[in-house]
């Protein structure tokens, strides 16, 4: 039943994502099995600056929203340095995780309207035993070569999801859905109106950033 419920939650963004994602209430967490997910500071591969640790923090948050979940934040883990898959899994098993997600700036430009682009990477901490053939298939699909961290087939079992996507509120669709966020949360006190702390203050889109990337996640990998 719960995976039931999940995937009629997700399958309203199957037309058109991020489009049809809601935010006054969240599904159960959907991952089985990957109930302790380590979020990992945000990586700044770009020249532009921003708190990397924040804005993990703020992703962790999002995270939280979904019932099920427990999280190790960022602010916990330290200054580790990754350079390959196998980094993080190791880390991942020293700190007795589940899974470890792994999120990468890639462009970014703040200024109203803000333009994110994001590679996003989850990993499981304990690889599943896969077919050669099922290995076989996801090597050759796209989503393979989107994420932050080079993954080798000695990783297939290890993959849970990953993407790259660009997250632009040039784009009238964008704007809709930053509406849609904001007009979900409670009010503060605050001098802006409808969408334009979001679209104004960075923290504030790194929030709704963090939300569609999320569950663009689960929408991947529903059932992980």
């Amino acid at each position: 039943m719960k995976r039931i419920l999940v995937l009629a939650a997700l399958a309203l963004s199957a037309c058109a994502p991020p489009e049809s994602f809601r935010y006054k209430s969240y599904p159960a967490y959907p991952w089985s099995g990957l109930e302790t997910v380590a979020v990992l500071p945000v990586w700044n591969q770009t020249r532009v600056p921003f708190d990397g640790l924040e804005f993990g923090n703020i992703l962790a948050s999002e995270l939280a929203k979904f019932e099920g979940v427990r999280i190790i934040r960022p602010i916990l883990l330290g200054n580790p340095e990754f350079k390959t898959a196998d980094d993080v899994i190791k880390f991942g098993r020293s700190i007795k995780v589940d899974a470890i997600l792994v999120c990468a700036i890639t462009d970014y430009d703040p200024y109203n309207p803000p333009k994110i682009a994001v590679s996003v990477q989850c990993l499981r901490v304990s690889g599943r035993k896969m077919a050669g053939g099922d290995i076989d298939e996801l090597t050759r699909s796209a989503s393979w070569r989107k994420g932050p961290l080079a993954l080798s087939r000695n990783h297939a079992g290890n993959f849970v999801a990953q993407f790259e996507t660009v997250y632009d509120a040039h784009e009238e669709r964008i704007r809709r859905e930053v509406l849609a966020y904001a007009q979900a949360q409670e009010e503060g006190d605050t001098p802006f109106q409808g969408d334009r702390e979001f679209l104004s203050v960075q923290t504030r889109y790194f929030q709704f950033v963090s939300n569609q990337l999320i569950n663009q996640l689960f929408f991947l990998a529903p059932d992980a």
